[in-house]
């Protein structure tokens, strides 16, 4: 157990893809497993991913999903500001944040195929 007084640890684990709501290889089973290991060890581990194309609603088919955003958060690529929805899923026990940008999450392939200064 890591603590310290009334402190916990909190990690968050950001990845392009989690096991078993978007698993394209070896990192979603990890991203998958490490946190529910941590959270053994009193460690808030908490995982974020893309909205994938399907993610949601596999996230509702298997878990709990809250459609309501608990937020947004913003990024400039390429020169150009893009804002994402950020929601809440919980899948076996892991807590998972989502962010929905369709326009750069649009892709069903997860890693695309054709790289760019925004795929990149």
């Amino acid at each position: 157990m890591i603590a310290y007084k009334n402190f916990t640890l909190k990690v968050l684990h950001i990845a392009p893809e989690c096991s078993p709501i978007a698993k394209k290889g070896g990192l979603g089973d990890v991203v998958g497993t490490l946190p529910k290991a941590l959270k053994k060890q009193s460690i808030d581990a908490r995982v974020l991913i893309p909205a994938w194309p399907g993610v949601l609603e596999k996230a509702e088919e298997i878990g709990r999903l809250k459609r309501e955003p608990i937020g947004e958060i913003s990024v400039a690529l390429n020169w150009r500001a893009y804002t994402a929805s950020v929601l809440e899923a919980e899948v076996n026990g892991l807590h998972i944040y989502l962010l929905d940008q369709p326009e750069l999450f649009s892709d069903p392939c997860i890693y695309p195929e054709k790289l760019d200064a925004v795929t990149v």
